[in-house]
């Protein structure tokens, strides 16, 4: 039973990152904002979108509670006109009655 759960929740995280790397691609604030909770630090919409391709590779989820979880990611950014870079980046992830969201990037 456990192991169905978190297939689920890891299915649910893995949906919440395609649809940030989907939000920049398209250069869609909103649904960009839909993915995360307002005012999360490091989190600006302005930063994300002012690049043309973001490619989010799941490393490891990490349960942190019943409610949250922490995921290292891999990010691959593709600024405009310039060469694409990748990065690690830790996202504190916590699920509400709605869906997943971020709450804190480290």
């Amino acid at each position: 039973m456990e192991k169905e759960i978190n297939k689920l929740v890891a299915n649910a995280i893995t949906k919440l990152f395609q649809t940030r790397d989907k939000a920049v691609t398209k250069q869609d604030a909103q649904l960009f904002r839909s993915t995360q909770l307002p005012e999360v630090e490091y989190g600006s919409v302005q930063g994300y979108l002012s690049i043309d391709d973001l490619r989010t590779e799941i490393l490891f989820i990490f349960k942190d509670s019943s409610l949250t979880r922490v995921v290292l990611v891999k990010e691959t950014y593709k600024p405009k006109g310039e060469a694409a870079y990748s990065t690690y980046v830790l996202y504190f992830v916590v699920n509400t009655e709605k869906s997943w969201f971020v709450y804190k990037i480290r």
